[in-house]
């Protein structure tokens, strides 16, 4: 049986960043999931099963540290790189 592609979940506002992210992780087989907010990042999740957070230092409503202390409140395990 075939294992399920790994999730990251990219937290970026910047469109190019996005695009070589989402291409380079692809290429080796995982699902990238894009966020261009804090908001919308909350939301995907808490809804949706991640192997990884990426996450911008900076962001329209926030930045990745106020993002990663929220998503460490019902998350703890999952790995957070900036």
């Amino acid at each position: 049986m075939l294992s399920p592609r790994k999730r990251i979940l990219c937290v970026e506002d910047d469109e190019d960043c996005c695009e070589l992210i989402t291409t380079l992780f692809e290429l080796l087989d995982y699902r990238v999931v894009i966020a261009s907010t804090s908001a919308e990042a909350l939301r995907l999740s808490q809804s949706e099963r991640v192997d990884l957070y990426l996450l911008d230092s900076w962001l329209p409503d926030g930045t990745g540290i106020e993002l990663c202390q929220q998503i460490r409140s019902f998350d703890p395990v999952t790995p957070i790189l900036f």
